[in-house]
């Protein structure tokens, strides 16, 4: 009686000669290991330096504490960060300039209409407002709304307010 070969016999003989079709075609992009090619020799790297040959690169000074303190002082990632106040010999804004209004932007509603911008009184005290452009609050015309901003006239200055999505919300 003969006995046939197993059916994953020419299955695994394909497989094989299937891989080695594959690393013969990838070869060139694989490079020449050293080991492959007979009779060659194996390259020794460049030579390196003595530790004493080459001298150390010259580090900056170490600033003086009092330079981190401001790091301390004014986080990066602080809630109420808020910028540098200006230096104290900084010239005064100009006279003719009316002080912008003392408001935050809390939101903006736009409609069809033009929308409502709502309004705070900077330091977080006090109650809301919702002006409509065209609307005057202190002075100030309420211009134009954006999906971000409120921009405001007064006397042919102009002062923008944007949404600041950092700063606590309403209380």
């Amino acid at each position: 009686m003969k006995r046939s070969a197993p059916a994953a016999l020419p299955l695994l003989a394909g497989l094989g000669a299937l891989a080695g079709l594959l690393g013969w075609h990838l070869a060139p992009f694989l490079g020449d290991p050293g080991w492959v090619t007979p009779g060659r020799a194996a390259e020794s790297p460049a030579p390196v330096a003595a530790a004493g040959d080459v001298p150390a690169p010259a580090l900056p000074d170490t600033p003086a504490a009092g330079h981190y303190a401001v790091i301390a002082a004014r986080n990066l990632f602080a809630p109420g960060r808020a910028p540098i106040p200006e230096a104290a010999g900084a010239a005064p804004a100009a006279p003719d300039r009316p002080a912008p209004p003392a408001l935050g932007l809390a939101g903006i509603l736009l409609t069809a209409d033009g929308g409502v911008a709502i309004l705070r009184p900077e330091g977080g005290g006090g109650e809301t407002l919702h002006l409509a452009p065209g609307e005057i609050h202190q002075g100030w015309r309420l211009e134009r709304l954006t999906a971000r901003s409120a921009t405001f006239a007064r006397d042919g200055a102009e002062h923008t307010l944007t949404l600041d999505f950092a700063s606590p919300a309403l209380r």
